[in-house]
């Protein structure tokens, strides 16, 4: 196994020990890897540092007053293969020492980086067997300097959030936004930008948190921040749970103004969330095209405002003029297939019923839509289903739950298609209703509550909503974390999915979330990939319900729900 020895300036966070932590994750099970921390600037901030002794142990060398005796007994001990200056030698290693590590005699390789925007080649004495930059601005600017250079990116892999469970564990508020920024505390970071949009945002709900130390060094700057800090401000300090703020956030803000190629950033982006930066030179346009990127404009005034729209705090339009679109899911009446006629005639019956009473208040919403399909009696599909051990491809059998038959995964498709194919951008929110309910609300009273609903969840940052009243899935559990929001109630697990809200807000994920996870019955499918990922509410009282009559899901005939 050959060894690479990683020489960083400091491991006292920042980009620079992130990155030596990702190596040293990445390469330890390939390669024997040992790490030299130069100089041990502070014992107060210490995330990264102590990753990377918990990955290496003894492996892991802090080196002592005498640097040259320590580092060269490290080289004679390990005899590396490899040497990684994870920074421009020549800005923290003296020249006495480098003509050594240098000399053209090794046995070794050296590659070498930086993480600073500063650095140039007129501070090159002494070079490498090659560059390997993490930023195309450092490849630009080293580029005539007569070394191969190759440029690898801090990797970027996506992950799922599981917001409503880190907002749980961190003890958020809930109901408010929340708006990261993470960073030490200085100028370069400029969290003062931040705090100003904070300011014009304080009648709002909404907290922005601030992970990053604050370092004595830097206390001109932050003393005086700290002493105006906002109310709707939280500082954190240094912490080890970065990922976990970033799962409990709804937008990452990043007022950096002195950026080589930050990590942060692309942290952000693992979890598709909105990210407003400001366009550095150092990024050569990398982000402009992102569609999860926001350009800061420096003018505090638009750059609030653009979080007020990017985080849905208040409707675009006035209650008359909300876009609020009825998905009506309804079966073909000509196409029954092979059930047997009294079925049918069951099933068409309670569809009638229910085109009735939908069509009576569609002028109440902005549109209404029945979309009809076709009964499903030939799809049942293994591959692709959450729970393929429970279906029964029987189609006269009574079947008895928990399973799953053509008309589950018939049901599914009904609302997965209704979704994609109708949730445009301009929606404000989409109701979903299947082919058998009614309400005994009168249409102006059932408008009012679509409209208490659709601004209890903006205030409370809901994204789905129930009308079918409190009934759970599974567990009695469930009950004892409900909140009280008047007629509604903020639930932890989904319930029926006869009649739902999906909020704008909830758009993009409920898409992705439809195109990527594995299918199950439409109950069932949104109360396991929303649970503990999307704030959801349900209406105290039943407010609509399901006629009884033969059901295509489990072909018997049911009393209403």
């Amino acid at each position: 196994m050959k060894t690479i020895l990683i020489i960083t300036p400091h491991m006292s966070t920042g980009g620079c020990p992130q990155v030596v932590v990702k190596k040293i994750e990445m390469f330890k099970d390939v390669y024997n890897v040992v790490c030299v921390e130069w100089s041990q600037i502070s014992w107060h901030f210490l995330v990264q540092r102590n990753r990377a002794i918990e990955l290496l142990g003894d492996k892991f060398i802090s080196l002592s007053e005498n640097k040259e005796y320590d580092l060269f007994n490290v080289i004679q001990d390990d005899q590396p293969d490899y040497i990684m200056m994870e920074e421009i030698a020549e800005t923290f290693i003296p020249n006495h020492i480098l003509k050594r590590l240098y000399s053209s005699d090794r046995k070794y390789k050296i590659f070498e980086t930086t993480h600073s925007s500063y650095s140039k080649p007129e501070q090159k004495q002494f070079l490498p067997d090659k560059f390997i930059f993490v930023s195309p601005f450092s490849v630009d600017t080293f580029k005539d300097i007569g070394v191969p250079i190759d440029y690898i990116e801090y990797p970027v892999d996506e992950k799922e959030s599981r917001q409503v469970d880190a907002i749980n564990r961190l003890n958020l508020e809930s109901e408010y936004k929340h708006v990261l920024n993470v960073g030490l505390f200085t100028p370069g970071k400029n969290q003062k930008y931040a705090f100003e949009i904070a300011e014009k945002l304080k009648d709002y709900k909404i907290k922005f948190h601030f992970l990053g130390n604050q370092a004595g060094n830097f206390e001109d700057y932050w003393i005086p921040l700290m002493e105006n800090k906002p109310e709707n401000c939280i500082v954190w300090g240094e912490r080890s749970d970065v990922d976990e703020f970033l799962q409990a956030s709804d937008l990452f803000l990043y007022t950096s103004i002195l950026e080589l190629n930050p990590i942060s950033i692309k942290e952000s982006l693992e979890y598709n969330l909105p990210t407003m930066i400001f366009d550095l030179k150092t990024y050569y346009g990398k982000y402009n095209n992102d569609k999860n990127i926001s350009l800061l404009t420096g003018d505090v005034d638009k750059d609030a405002e653009k979080i007020v729209e990017l985080l849905h705090l208040k409707p675009k339009v006035d209650r008359d003029k909300l876009n609020l679109k009825v998905v009506h899911l309804v079966l073909n009446p000509d196409e029954k297939e092979d059930i047997p006629d009294e079925s049918w005639k069951s099933t068409i019956w309670k569809q009638d019923k229910s085109i009735e009473c939908w069509e009576n208040m569609s002028d109440k919403f902005s549109t209404y839509i029945k979309r009809y399909t076709k009964v499903n009696r030939t799809e049942l599909p293994t591959e692709n289903c959450a729970h393929p051990e429970i279906i029964n491809p029987s189609k006269e059998f009574k079947n008895e739950p928990p399973v799953l038959s053509y008309g589950h995964y018939g049901a599914y498709l009904a609302h997965k298609n209704g979704i994609l194919e109708n949730f445009d951008e301009d929606v404000d929110a989409l109701i979903i209703v299947e082919g058998d309910v009614v309400t005994d609300l009168n249409p102006e009273d059932f408008k009012e509550k679509i409209l208490d609903a659709y601004y209890t969840a903006i205030e409370k940052n809901i994204g789905i909503v129930s009308f079918a009243g409190p009934k759970y899935l599974s567990g009695g559990h469930w009950w004892e974390t409900n909140k009280d929001y008047g007629d509604w109630l903020k639930v932890d697990h989904f319930l029926l999915g006869s009649t739902y809200i999906v909020m704008k807000s909830e758009r993009d994920k409920i898409i992705k979330r439809l195109k990527t996870k594995p299918w199950h019955s439409p109950d069932f499918w949104l109360a396991w990939y929303n649970s503990g990922k999307t704030n959801m509410m349900v209406s105290k009282d039943k407010l609509v319900y399901q006629l009884e009559g033969y059901s295509l899901l489990d072909y018997k005939e049911k009393d209403n729900w």
